[in-house]
């Protein structure tokens, strides 16, 4: 059996680029197997539970690196750019006025659930409602989340009394016997506006504009970078 690996988050340095999916690349100081910590840039999920492959460098390399960047040949900025994210307009919805049931999450849990990570909510109370939900994201901030905004919409298929089988779907390690598993479906962006959350579920009318589904990874990045990175709480 692969033994585990053991990770401690020393200093997040900060965020490089932020994707729809929401998943982040960032520069953290990190301690591998209690080992020395060094400089890592690699993707993160959002509640930081997972991670892709990535490199590490010492604080010697991180300065090499640093050099180079700054000697390359003014040429080198010059290369074709990437074809922008192009949609055409019969592949985006209308964007139009609704008025729709709005459930307040904090934000890093929020952002999980509009990309699909996330699929289960844990409530301590259940209602009979069944269908769309707005997702939005509490107003208290949490660095590299987006706070106090509607972020997607997603299908409330059922709620059922939580049992050990919901805790991965709901990104928990433990539950309460008398809690109720909010089965989501369907998870959808739309273009971030700021709300104001209440409590349980509340109506919300506002133009909800729904993203166009990113076809491949360039495309996810081009949405991120788009409607996601400028309103990105960083700590500042």
């Amino acid at each position: 059996m692969a033994e585990s690996i053991k990770y401690e988050i020393i200093q997040t340095i900060g965020v490089l680029s932020q994707r729809a999916s929401g998943w982040s690349k960032e520069l953290n100081l990190i301690s591998w197997n209690d080992g020395r910590p060094k400089y890592d840039i690699r993707d993160w999920s959002p509640d930081h539970k997972k991670m892709r492959e990535g490199v590490s460098l010492t604080k010697k390399e991180l300065a090499a690196l640093a050099e180079l960047i700054q000697k390359k040949p003014r040429r080198a900025a010059k290369k074709a750019t990437e074809k922008p994210l192009s949609v055409k307009k019969e592949e985006r919805p209308e964007t139009t006025v609704v008025t729709m049931k709005a459930l307040s999450i904090h934000a890093p849990y929020a952002m999980a659930i509009v990309t699909g990570e996330k699929t289960v909510e844990c409530r301590s109370w259940k209602t009979d409602y069944r269908g769309d939900i707005l997702i939005c994201s509490s107003s208290k901030k949490y660095k590299g989340t987006i706070p106090g905004h509607a972020l997607g919409v997603v299908t409330l298929k059922d709620i059922v009394p939580f049992q050990a089988q919901h805790l991965r779907g709901a990104m928990m390690d433990d539950y309460y016997p008398d809690d109720y598993a909010w089965i989501l479906t369907n998870p959808r962006l739309i273009k971030p506006f700021p709300v104001k959350g209440k409590l349980h579920l509340w109506p919300c009318e506002h133009a909800i504009e729904f993203l166009p589904v990113p076809k491949n990874e360039q495309e996810d990045e081009e949405l991120g970078r788009i409607y996601w990175d400028p309103i990105i709480y960083n700590g500042r």
